[in-house]
């Protein structure tokens, strides 16, 4: 077996069904496959490692836009986003303005990420979606963006997300 396989099993023992799938496929097409769906594994865990690395970065707050005063951390909080590699989960630090000031809750790394507060899904994931949709119809491109990149998203999203780039043209 090659070193590489025996280095990522080691470290990571919770694959062991990714890598049994990979290494009993019987045909290439089903070896592909099982090597697609550990490669996505292998990438949403980069991506959550350095996200959570990020995260630790100590907080310059900024000050509230309504009264002047810095924002105060609130603590880490869950953050989850569907991408084109499956989905994404970290942590992040939150934080609000003292005074109470109407201005809701800040996260500088959603910020630096460029992530709106309620935004739910990739701007990769939808810009590929969309351009699926060009093909089939929007229930075949939430089948097929299901299948390839293993997140859930409906043909009614999809169809929004047409919707919203048409809008801005």
């Amino acid at each position: 077996m090659s070193c590489l396989i025996d280095t990522i099993r080691e470290t990571s023992p919770e694959w062991q069904t990714q890598f049994d799938e990979l290494e009993n496929a019987p045909t290439l097409a089903l070896l592909i496959m099982a090597a697609w769906q550990l490669a996505r594994v292998l990438a949403v865990r980069l991506v959550e490692e350095i996200l959570t690395k990020r995260a630790q970065v100590k907080t310059e707050w900024e000050v509230c836009p309504k009264c002047g005063k810095r924002l105060q951390s609130k603590g880490f909080k869950p953050r989850r986003i569907k991408s084109i590699i499956g989905e994404i989960k970290w942590e992040r630090r939150l934080g609000r303005c003292a005074n109470k000031c109407v201005i809701g809750q800040v996260s500088p790394l959603d910020k630096e990420l460029g992530l709106a507060s309620n935004q739910k899904s990739d701007s990769g994931l939808q810009r590929v979606a969309c351009l699926v949709a060009i093909f089939v119809p929007f229930e075949s491109a939430a089948m097929l963006m299901r299948q390839l990149t293993g997140s859930e998203v409906s043909g009614q999203a999809i169809w929004e997300w047409v919707q919203s780039q048409w809008d801005n043209g």
